[in-house]
């Protein structure tokens, strides 16, 4: 419903749609089985978060830079459009791209839809699991990275071999906090997993808020992925970025780009990770012991009484998904093209 609305609303052509709120046109299910599937939450993360720096960049000369004393914000409107990138070992071209939508959207019918995921991962119903793979972020600025940031890689193979990272609204997981890229040695950065489940079971799951008091409304964090080290994900984006044809080279050399990097030899998130109604939280950063229970006592090494502003302190970088369910568009008269060979088959 969400992805109808955000096309119908950036067209102008929203007076095509005159159906009721609680019932998504862009299912085949009855009204009673439509209601039955909860809308997802709110959306309540606005801004990206950038850690504070204090020291040059000492790891890669071409990148030296002076970071920040303080920590900085970004708005998401900002941000949420940048193009898409993921490594692709052993291919002709060393990077492919995530679809995202044409700048124009005349006839939004024929594009993609913006498919970046800061807060939630919507899983459509009639659709496989994904399979969810660790992976890094990197931000790049006019070629360079700047930023990096813990992430998942998540697809969905079709049986002619086809490879779906842009289901649709929110299907490419990126992160909401980002550190400096350099500000920890790479072989010190390591990348861990949690994911839980609310305390009051599957059925009370959505509605809640982010951070704070929400805490105590979830179940304790079982983890996924311990400590994988990210040095091997930051050498083969370096090497991608050196192996790039002119043409990309002059691509990505202008602006700003995401570019993901599955952890080598990691293996992907189990099954329960990605369950409906779960939430996924994943971080980076040279700490290896920590409490993903307790964020804020955890950014404190000495051991003193822990403040809700240590959480904030804390340098790393963390990626806070809710996995939601929503609606397919099969059968749709509004469902754009591109998606036609993925929702119209036979899973």
């Amino acid at each position: 419903m969400r992805l109808l609305c955000w096309l119908l609303l950036t067209t102008g052509v929203a007076a095509m749609l005159v159906q009721p709120a609680a019932t998504p046109a862009v299912s085949r299910r009855s009204p009673t089985a439509q209601m039955a599937l909860p809308e997802p939450p709110d959306m309540l993360v606005n801004q990206i978060s950038i850690c504070a720096g204090n020291i040059r960049v000492k790891q890669d000369p071409r990148y030296l830079t002076m970071l920040p004393y303080q920590a900085q914000k970004l708005p998401l409107e900002y941000c949420s459009s940048w193009p898409i990138w993921v490594t692709n070992p052993g291919g002709k071209v060393p990077l492919s791209r995530v679809p995202v939508p044409e700048a124009a959207l005349d006839e939004w019918w024929t594009t993609w839809v913006p498919p970046a995921a800061f807060e939630q991962l919507w899983l459509p119903e009639d659709l496989p699991q994904p399979v969810a793979r660790p992976a890094i972020g990197l931000v790049l600025s006019n070629g360079e990275p700047r930023y990096v940031f813990p992430t998942l890689d998540t697809t969905l193979v079709a049986p002619d071999g086809v490879v779906w990272r842009n289901r649709g609204l929110n299907s490419v997981p990126l992160a909401k906090t980002w550190l400096h890229y350099g500000e920890s040695p790479p072989e010190a950065l390591r990348l861990s997993a949690y994911h839980a489940m609310t305390a009051g079971g599957e059925g009370e799951a959505e509605g809640g808020e982010r951070g704070g008091e929400e805490e105590a409304e979830w179940r304790p964090y079982l983890t996924c992925l311990g400590n994988w080290p990210v040095q091997a994900a930051l050498d083969e984006a370096l090497l991608a970025l050196e192996r790039l044809p002119p043409l990309l080279q002059k691509k990505l050399g202008q602006g700003f780009h995401y570019l993901l990097v599955p952890l080598p030899e990691s293996s992907s998130l189990p099954a329960s990770a990605l369950a409906p109604r779960s939430r996924l939280r994943l971080f980076l950063s040279d700490l290896q012991d920590f409490d993903p229970n307790n964020v804020a006592a955890s950014s404190r090494a000495r051991g003193d009484e822990a403040t809700a502003a240590d959480a904030v302190d804390w340098q790393r970088g963390e990626c806070d998904l809710t996995v939601c369910t929503v609606p397919s568009g099969k059968g749709s008269p509004y469902l754009p093209k591109p998606y036609e060979p993925l929702y119209q088959r036979e899973w």
